[in-house]
């Protein structure tokens, strides 16, 4: 885990030994982030196995004007430089994500300049597939 300043963060997550767990931000409970906040996970797991992730809890502000302004990504690329597979915010998402790749790598943002972005938060389980 390295975490450089509060409501900035990239997460190494390595599944080769553990079957399941959960990802949050740092600041899960109570959510309260800087103006803009920049969480990274990247989770890596044997080559015979695939990610799970099943949304636990999921409450990020709604889209304004067609775009989100909090959102969750992911994508199958480590750096998250591949086109986005998935992006998600407000309060429609699929209960489970499966990514048939053995790497899976996470973005959370908060773009809103505002003065309380404390109201969005998530938590994600995750769990492997062979």
């Amino acid at each position: 885990m390295d975490i450089q300043q509060k409501g900035h963060g990239n997460f190494d997550v390595d599944l080769s030994s553990v079957n399941s767990g959960y990802i949050q931000p740092p600041d899960y409970y109570p959510p309260i982030f800087p103006d803009v906040a920049k969480y990274n996970w990247t989770l890596t797991t044997k080559t015979d196995h695939t990610i799970i992730i099943n949304i636990v809890n999921f409450n990020l502000t709604s889209r304004v004007d067609g775009v989100c302004e909090d959102y969750l990504r992911f994508s199958s690329n480590l750096d998250g430089s591949e086109p986005t597979v998935e992006e998600y915010c407000g309060t429609i998402h699929p209960k489970y994500i499966h990514h048939h790749s053995r790497n899976l790598f996470i973005e959370f943002r908060n773009t809103r300049l505002r003065s309380n972005s404390g109201s969005s938060t998530f938590r994600l389980g995750y769990s492997l597939c062979a």
